[in-house]
């Protein structure tokens, strides 16, 4: 059942990748979901990523961590740097791994999206004060948490059951 649904979040997260390169816009019809569905499988699962409280306190911190990074630019630059998108996703990330994911999700992503970015604007011969979509860097956190957890549930079944 936990392998189902962390397969599912897999093709949730690929599709909200390309959503975001295409569009720079993560919708809420999945950002939402994917939130609820770690909230609801970390409450009510008897196989569950992490503890309710994890649960509830990854969602809360990384949505307010990168509603304080936006609100942080905007008293600085005047204009949005980050979209809600991106907050409600790494909420989702949260509220499926925990609280304690959050922060390494988000650096991960960051140094992802640094590099990514940079190639991205590159080949697309913008400079780089162009925005480009951060969504996808925190997506592809998100899957290989979900493959090296995959990965180490296997090998530990295959090794000692």
């Amino acid at each position: 059942m936990m392998n189902l649904y962390l397969y599912l979040c897999i093709v949730i997260l690929i599709a909200l990748a390309v959503i975001d390169f295409k569009t720079f816009m993560l919708p809420n019809y999945l950002t939402y979901p994917f939130v609820l569905s770690g909230l609801a499988i970390n409450f009510f699962s008897s196989t569950r990523l992490c503890s309710p409280t994890e649960s509830m306190s990854g969602a809360i911190i990384g949505f307010v961590t990168l509603w304080l990074c936006n609100k942080a630019y905007y008293l600085y630059a005047k204009k949005d740097g980050i979209g809600m998108g991106d907050a409600k996703l790494l909420a989702g990330l949260g509220a499926n791994f925990g609280w304690l994911w959050v922060f390494p999700s988000l650096l991960s992503a960051s140094i992802l999206g640094l590099i990514g970015g940079l190639i991205w604007l590159r080949m697309k011969g913008l400079s780089t004060t162009q925005a480009f979509p951060f969504g996808p860097y925190i997506c592809l956190v998100g899957i290989l948490w979900i493959v090296d957890y995959l990965f180490k549930l296997h090998l530990f079944t295959t090794l000692f059951l």
